[in-house]
């Protein structure tokens, strides 16, 4: 049954790496789309065997242990912020960013503390009756 749960383990975790995957594809040309990778760690393992160890009753000794794992599981699913291609839209209005950074954005109910939004994406355009007013570019504040 152990074998049959390592397996278990491993199958599940493919299923999530193929899953960011698609996603990523899927997301291929969404402005502002930052991928992501899975990650994951190796379950504990049991040692049934340690290195060094008296492999038989000549004296050979083992060279290198022998370990079962327990499995694997998923640390999380990081966004990797690399720099993306950027295009023209032919709006005076977009902005962009080049390098690291995010934009930080108000919200439609008007705070801007407790309720601040980031990101990368800064498309603006002009309605009637209002002003043109694009996300403010704010110095490089750490997310979290």
């Amino acid at each position: 049954m152990r074998a049959l749960h390592t397996a278990a383990t491993g199958m599940a975790a493919q299923e999530l790496n193929v899953q960011v995957i698609s996603n990523n594809i899927a997301n291929l040309r969404t402005t502002g789309f930052k991928k992501q990778r899975a990650a994951f760690q190796d379950l504990i393992y049991d040692h049934v065997r340690r290195v060094g160890a008296q492999a038989s009753d000549q004296g050979t000794i083992l060279p290198v242990g022998v370990d079962l794992g327990g499995g694997v599981k998923t640390v999380g699913t990081p966004r990797l912020m690399t720099q993306g291609t950027l295009s023209q839209t032919g709006n005076d209005l977009d902005i962009a960013i080049r390098g690291e950074g995010f934009f930080k954005i108000q919200m439609p109910d008007g705070t801007a503390t407790a309720r601040s939004r980031w990101t990368r994406k800064a498309a603006s355009s002009t309605r009637k009756a209002t002003r043109c007013s694009p996300p403010s570019r704010s110095r490089k504040t750490p997310r979290g």
